[in-house]
């Protein structure tokens, strides 16, 4: 296809085309450099030309507040403190409130300033960018104090409840269970103030008290009645399984007693422990160890309430002294002969041995466990101090820790330095009972150990004090693993690099006394009435002793 132009138009593209392509121009090389100095010039460093101190409100990075407090205070868990600061308020029982202090700085740089008031008192001012900010500041200011202040009262809180009781009239001190309740209470009110989340006023308690020469100390204490539910159960000792309060408490005495190995010396007196005429070490003359629980233990001691229908009550008679299980997911215990429905998943559910079988169990083998008895000799209980009661409890109490231990032959088999051990029972005056109206319990739990800095928070259904499901455990300080650690500390102490190199399960079994000792009361369960072990009716026993490296149970 062709176009016809005409002579108009080819004169017109001629001329377009003439017009040479000119390149943009290089304004720069027009004129000397010098004569544009005032239209471009480089952006100054204005902070260059005065001293950073003399600008009084700098435009400052905020501070990491979540520093101020350890990981395991707040569990492990990232949480605004803020918040922490008004859950305390709020579970304590005191008012919190924040208040505005001022604003400084220009306005393009404004500070912002507020104080945290807790209960009256007014704490260091908080500053920050926003208000935000400065309230998250002044909440992270009164918890680090409150926090620090806590561990400085719990450094001297034996000697200021000895004082306290020292200043008390006869009448107002009354008896030994009087005493002990009073320690007890102070220590743990004391314990809790280094606790900022999931408190609970009401709880069940225990401690294990030392008394020497009049001056009681409380070395281990926990808190709680639950247990680790099925799901979060593991065999590697780094989960705790059973977190009721006694529990807790014996724990935390065995941690006590295995770093008061660590200083023991032989060369002078230590405070607790002295040479025995076994070999091995013993609690000193005339040091008594107490244990108060706020609540009679869980089991044969708290299943008989006052029954007034004859029939009933002659059949619980006959149940009596029979082993009974605790019921994860569930609360209360029942005979281990019953069957046990599944739980809500279809699976199996766990059967725990309840704390009156245990604190039986204690009463001939001691407290001090397996791997604490290759160093030192049985440790019983002197008295136990229940808190309150209810019903015919009372009666049942002293039948279910120790009574039905003297039936059979078990007292004709029980070697030296074992024996059966019938600790005195006390129980306060009304007016100092424990009243806790638990109708829930809690799953958070608490426990500490004398020496220890603060008290330490646990999930007991999960058995770790890591709140949020992490890929990586933080086991107790109480819990197996980190125990068996301070087990080999003791025998690198020692020079028992024997025991030191073996594994957990080896190392409780190598204990052949007290295996043997064991085995005794176990077989007290083929006598009606005298059960006293429960491994062999359990699958979670049988599991962990199939298991050579497992540490559950």
């Amino acid at each position: 296809m062709s176009y016809c132009i005409s002579s108009h138009q080819k004169s017109t593209i001629t001329l377009i085309l003439s017009y040479p392509t000119t390149r943009e121009l290089d304004y720069d090389t027009h004129l000397p450099a010098h004569a544009l100095s005032y239209l471009i010039t480089p952006e100054i460093d204005y902070d260059s030309y005065l001293p950073a101190h003399v600008l009084s409100y700098p435009i400052s990075p905020e501070i990491d507040y979540d520093s101020y407090l350890p990981a395991h205070v707040l569990m492990h868990l990232k949480r605004d403190l803020v918040s922490i600061l008004m859950e305390y308020g709020q579970t304590r029982e005191v008012k919190v409130t924040f208040k505005n202090m001022e604003r400084s700085g220009p306005h393009h740089a404004s500070r912002f300033h507020t104080a945290a008031v807790v209960d009256q008192e007014t704490f260091p001012v908080g500053s920050g960018s926003s208000k935000k900010n400065a309230k998250k500041a002044a909440a992270a200011q009164a918890l680090k104090i409150m926090y620090e202040r806590g561990k400085r009262n719990l450094e001297v809180v034996n000697e200021m409840a000895h004082k306290k009781l020292r200043a008390m009239s006869e009448e107002e001190v009354g008896s030994h269970a009087h005493r002990v309740v009073l320690v007890s209470r102070h220590v743990l009110d004391t314990a809790e103030e280094t606790q900022f989340i999931n408190y609970s006023k009401d709880k069940i308690a225990a401690t294990f008290v030392l008394e020497y020469q009049g001056k009681m100390r409380v070395v281990g204490l926990g808190t709680g009645n639950r247990c680790i539910l099925f799901q979060h159960m593991s065999v590697d000792g780094k989960r705790i399984i059973h977190s009721h309060a006694e529990i807790m408490a014996r724990r935390a005495f065995i941690r006590y007693l295995f770093k008061q190995l660590l200083t023991y010396n032989g060369n002078r007196s230590h405070p607790i422990f002295t040479r025995s005429d076994t070999g091995k070490l013993k609690l000193r003359d005339k040091i008594q160890v107490h244990l108060y629980i706020s609540r009679p233990p869980c089991g044969d001691a708290a299943a008989f309430p006052t029954i007034s229908n004859f029939p009933n009550k002659m059949r619980a008679i006959r149940k009596q002294g029979q082993l009974r299980t605790i019921i994860d997911d569930g609360e209360g215990a029942i005979p281990t002969d019953f069957p046990v429905p599944a739980g809500a998943n279809g699976k199996e559910r766990l059967r725990i041995m309840t704390c009156s079988d245990k604190i039986c169990r204690w009463n001939v083998l001691g407290v001090q466990g397996a791997l604490l008895s290759h160093f030192i000799d049985p440790i019983y209980i002197d008295s136990l101090v229940i808190g309150s009661h209810t019903g015919d409890q009372r009666g049942h109490v002293p039948r279910a820790v120790s009574g039905r231990l003297k039936c059979g032959r078990l007292h004709e088999v029980i070697q030296r330095p074992y024996r059966i051990n019938s600790p005195d029972i006390h129980y306060p005056h009304d007016d100092l009972a424990d009243n806790y109206n638990i109708t829930k319990s809690k799953q958070y739990c608490i426990t500490w150990s004398y020496g220890d800095a603060d008290a330490e928070v646990l999930d007991a259904i999960t058995g770790v004090t890591n709140m949020e499901a992490t890929e990586e455990v933080v086991p107790s300080r109480v819990a197996k693993t980190t125990l068996f650690e301070l087990f080999q500390e003791v025998c690198w102490r020692y020079g028992r690099h024997d025991l030191g190199s073996l594994s957990y399960i080896k190392a409780k079994r190598s204990a052949t006394t007290f295996q043997r000792m064991k085995c005794f009361v176990a077989n007290q369960q083929a006598s009606p009435g005298c059960e006293v072990g429960i491994e062999a009716n359990t699958p979670v026993y049988r599991r962990s002793a199939a298991n050579e490296t497992s540490l559950a149970g």
